[in-house]
């Protein structure tokens, strides 16, 4: 606001106190906004300027904070990223794991399956070979107490050694069946015992990793929260900074060189300290 405006605006007195007290609250929240930029801006500058030494040094400390938090946050955030990822690769390379186990598993049952019929088979063969050998012995028994029909009773005797033969053959292979299903069963629950122990040092990983994570997390949190507040105190103080260098300008060589660059941000800021002053003022007329 201008002195011109301001004389005209007293004249125009139908407006209301709440109106000029409205545009000087938007005007500080500008000025303020505007004292924080320039004492960001240039505080650096102000290390010779003794009415702000406090600021300045307690600046320098914060600064050197905020880098050394930044840089553990950024090294617990890579350290995390990478677990995360170690995590999500040990559930699947302990899914992965399993796949070899499986495989065999369902092979192996396949080939009991197969092992299961083959000897339903034997077992049904040699109960076919039991009947005909005792229907061949009782009629070997009938013939002899006959007395007569002495080639049938060779020829039987024949047959009934070769269904023995037949019988021990079957026999040799059911055993040798019962043993490769044996032997299957055993291997079956091998693989159950490798695969958890698998899944255990799977979880067990998983687990370690998780912990991790979350104390991670934790620490993380709690140096984003240091940063936080690091961000609260070092703006109260470039708002501080600039508020002064702003005033004094004009008068303080040291102030002029520090705002030297901004020196149209200074001058916009001095004018609206005005417009303030004369917000205020005729909200005093209303």
């Amino acid at each position: 606001m201008t002195p011109s405006k301001y004389f005209l605006l007293c004249i125009a007195s139908r407006f209301g106190k709440n109106v000029r007290l409205g545009q000087a609250a938007n005007e500080a929240h500008l000025l303020k906004e505007a004292e924080t930029f320039l004492g960001e801006a240039i505080w650096r500058k102000t290390e010779n300027i003794e009415a702000l030494s406090m600021e300045y040094w307690n600046l320098r400390k914060f600064a050197k904070d905020h880098e050394r938090v930044s840089k553990e946050i950024e090294h617990l955030q890579g350290k995390f990223d990478v677990t995360h990822q170690q995590r999500a690769e040990s559930w699947k390379t302990a899914k992965d794991s399993l796949q070899d186990l499986t495989d065999e598993r369902k092979q192996i049952l396949s080939q009991l399956d197969t092992l299961n019929r083959e000897r339903d088979h034997i077992v049904s063969k040699a109960e076919d070979i039991r009947r005909n050998y005792h229907g061949l012995k009782i009629k070997q028994d009938v013939l002899r107490k006959e007395g007569d029909k002495l080639g049938e009773i060779e020829k039987t005797s024949s047959r009934l050694s070769e269904i023995r033969g037949d019988f021990d053959k079957l026999k040799q292979h059911r055993e040798k069946i019962a043993q490769d299903i044996a032997e299957a069963n055993a291997r079956i629950q091998e693989i159950e015992v490798l695969a958890n122990e698998r899944k255990q040092h799977g979880k067990s990983k998983a687990t370690e990793s998780s912990q991790y994570i979350g104390d991670a997390n934790q620490q993380i949190s709690a140096r984003r929260a240091q940063i936080n507040a690091l961000n609260s105190q070092m703006r109260q103080l470039y708002t501080d900074i600039g508020r002064h260098v702003s005033l004094n300008a004009p008068i303080d060589p040291e102030c002029k060189i520090a705002g030297k660059e901004l020196r149209g941000l200074i001058d916009v800021m001095a004018a609206l300290r005005r417009s303030i002053q004369y917000n205020f003022k005729l909200a005093e007329r209303r």
